[in-house]
């Protein structure tokens, strides 16, 4: 015989509830099959609402939480300057990035901190093309590379 809840898997023991066969897979959640322990917890639940509404009447209503402190959402700086930083990042357009830090948007943290990655970026890529400058001069390293 099967598991209730799985077919294919024989039985290892059964539910002590409603004696419902059940796989070790199942028995390891529990002596009780699914729909038990469903059942049991409706009921504890139940227990606890009605319990509560009984005394409901003698108690004074709950009062509501108190108010939480104000989340600070981070700043992206302003569109111009975030525009400006972005801008920054296309290889010959660099001088964006310099005009977004001198400028009013510079002093944003999110608008600085993009303008020196895309100023790093260019200096980077900079180096990169020097260097394979300086590879393809050699003869017949430089002929491979291209």
């Amino acid at each position: 015989m099967g598991c209730y809840y799985h077919n294919a898997v024989p039985s290892a023991g059964v539910c002590s509830s409603c004696h419902q066969p059940l796989c070790a897979t199942c028995l390891a959640e529990g002596p009780l099959c699914g729909s038990c322990r469903l059942a049991q917890r409706l009921d504890a639940n139940d227990a606890t609402r009605l319990a509560g509404a009984r005394g409901a009447w003698s108690q004074p209503p709950p009062q509501p939480p108190p108010a939480a402190a104000p989340v600070r959402v981070a700043e992206a700086g302003s569109a111009e300057g975030r525009a400006l930083a972005a801008a920054g990042f296309v290889p010959f357009l660099w001088p964006a990035a310099v005009l977004a830090l001198v400028t009013a948007a510079g002093k944003e943290r999110y608008v600085r901190k993009q303008s020196l990655q895309a100023i790093g970026f260019n200096l980077g890529m900079a180096a990169i093309w020097i260097v394979l400058h300086m590879v393809a001069v050699v003869p017949l390293l430089g002929w491979t590379i291209w």
